[in-house]
């Protein structure tokens, strides 16, 4: 009997294994839908009798959220452009989603410890050898460092040939740096060094200023929050405002995409119509960031006139939507399907109330992320580090892409469910606002 629960135990972290490394890579949505699957399969086989769903109820705040968004979304169709689509991607971004993570929580919170251990470490192991995975394919191009060839791993970037930025895998090089900066504080400090170097090869290698805003914010948090020395935060702030300056003053050195110089520039494009910002080539500016501006501003003129009524869920619905809301003057001057920023994109499908849902889910991701953090077993805080700090990169990305319906997403709610077991079993979620 005890072989038997053994090579079920190990067929369930298999496939978990099989589902979180293939998460990084484009294409495979069978082999996700597959191993996902099996794996939840053997757990209602195996596990069942250990499934209390009134403990659900320790996280009702969370529910609440994630019902409210839920059933805002399913509101949402009857003002959408495009109800077939609207419902698929309710289906597929929030329903499956959600199911996924209190599957995940109703497991995970009656786990034994040391099987917790290996499903951990198989998150941290999967991330690690995608990071290797994106070196190689970097030493295949000969190591070129231009924007041409961002490196995106397996999931986006040059191997797409033109079709991928490097955006979507920069979330997961950032998870890889708050996984490489969780072993310096608190586990081998040799090999973290060895990890953070691996860390730094893929930053540069992914190229992407999403990328690098994600690490600035870690940094600025991480020396906020981690060193008890006030003269430590200080001289870290005092380097932090001179490399500022200083990039500011060489920056003009660089592509338009890293000239900070024209400033002044950009908030006099934010002036103009969205339609009149094609004119942003006779000041020298960015593509990308022009036409960024001019979706965000578009997007964000409907709502001050209606913060209210949705207009549909989709990330892919945007370009439909805002060309049917807004007159021609007030449409991005190129109209793309999505809207390139996950906040914006909420706020202009499910209106103001949508925001402050999406909000409130990712205040509660880091408040528990913050509690594992605060425990008192190194293994708990390194998971809590590397969920909240990764998160922070997620953040950053989702100001520059619409990211949260690919594989990202299922990570995050898959993530958030973990800390939420973790922090249940741990007794760490003791208070008012999450204990039934």
């Amino acid at each position: 009997m005890s072989k038997y629960l053994n090579l079920v135990d190990y067929s369930k972290i298999l496939f978990f294994g099989i589902y979180i490394f293939v998460l990084p890579i484009s294409h495979v949505t069978a082999v996700q839908s597959i191993s996902l699957g099996l794996f939840a399969f053997l757990v209602l086989f195996n596990d069942y009798k250990n499934f209390v769903f009134k403990d659900i109820l320790a996280i009702k705040n969370i529910l609440i959220i994630l019902i409210g968004l839920l059933l805002l979304s399913y509101l949402s169709l009857f003002y959408s452009v495009d109800i077939g689509q609207s419902f698929k991607e309710i289906n597929s971004e929030l329903l499956k989603n959600i199911i996924v993570m209190l599957f995940v929580f109703l497991y995970f919170k009656s786990l034994p410890e040391h099987l917790l251990e290996f499903y951990m470490r198989l998150i941290y192991i999967s991330i690690f050898v995608h990071m290797l995975i994106n070196i190689y394919i970097w030493h295949h191009f000969g190591f070129e460092f231009s924007v041409n060839t961002r490196m995106g791993g397996l999931l986006d970037g040059a191997l797409e040939q033109g079709g991928g930025a490097g955006e979507r895998f920069g979330i997961w090089v950032t998870f890889f740096l708050a996984f490489a900066l969780s072993l310096w504080y608190f586990s081998d400090r040799k090999f973290a060094i060895l990890v953070l170097f691996l860390a730094l090869i893929n930053i540069i290698a992914n190229q992407t200023r999403a990328t690098y805003v994600g690490v600035i914010l870690i940094f600025v948090f991480l020396f906020t929050v981690m060193p008890k020395k006030r003269v430590a935060r200080a001289i870290f702030f005092i380097i932090l405002a001179l490399s500022a300056v200083s990039f500011y003053k060489f920056s003009d050195n660089f592509s338009s995409r890293y000239n900070l110089t024209h400033v002044n520039e950009y908030m006099s494009l934010l002036k103009e119509t969205p339609a009149k910002m094609r004119d942003y080539e006779q000041h020298g500016l960015d593509y990308s960031i022009a036409t960024r501006l001019s979706m965000w501003k578009s997007a964000i003129l409907y709502r001050i006139d209606e913060p209210f009524i949705p207009t549909g869920y989709g990330r892919s619905l945007y370009g439909k939507s805002i060309v049917r809301l807004m007159d021609e003057q007030n449409r991005p001057f190129v109209v793309y399907s999505q809207v390139h920023n996950e906040f914006i994109g909420i706020f202009f499908s499910l209106g103001i109330f949508g925001l402050l849902l999406f909000l409130a889910l990712w205040f509660y991701y880091f408040k528990i992320s913050i509690m594992l953090l605060n425990s008192n077993d190194s293994r708990f805080k390194i998971f809590g580090f590397f969920s909240f700090f990764g998160g922070l990169g997620f953040v950053a990305s989702l100001c520059f892409g619409s990211f949260f319906g690919d594989s990202e997403a299922k990570f995050f709610y898959l993530l958030f469910g973990m800390i939420c077991a973790i922090a249940y079993r741990k007794g760490i979620i003791d208070d008012k606002y999450f204990r039934a």
